[in-house]
């Protein structure tokens, strides 16, 4: 081997040899930055869609209030006294068909 070679050899070893040095040793600190930055845009993915489902699940919640402050029919004929069982069920069938009609896109409250 020429002498050129070896000193280009040595002089090539000298420099590459820290530089790996430097990139073992910094390695971890590099990946533990990297999945942080993956585990934050993961979870600000995460909190997207659950404020979607929140506001969704806070819209059905004041859907549900309402109607539980609608007075059910058989409570108010119950007090007529000439209305039979057979027209209090009626009464009912026809609320629950309006609920229905009325909440027609939101299959998770019908009946």
């Amino acid at each position: 081997m020429k002498l050129r070679t070896q000193l280009l050899l040595f002089l090539f070893l000298y420099g590459f040899i820290p530089l790996i040095a430097m990139v073992a040793i910094n390695l971890p600190f590099v990946l533990d930055r990297m999945e942080l930055f993956y585990h934050k845009a993961h979870l600000q993915n995460l909190r997207a869609d659950f404020k979607d489902l929140d506001e969704h699940l806070a819209s059905r919640h004041v859907i549900l209030r309402l109607l539980a402050k609608l007075p059910e029919p058989g409570t108010i004929l119950e007090r007529q006294p000439e209305k039979s069982s057979a027209e209090i069920d009626a009464a009912r069938l026809r609320y629950t068909g309006w609920i229905n009609e009325t909440l027609r896109d939101q299959l998770d409250i019908v009946q």
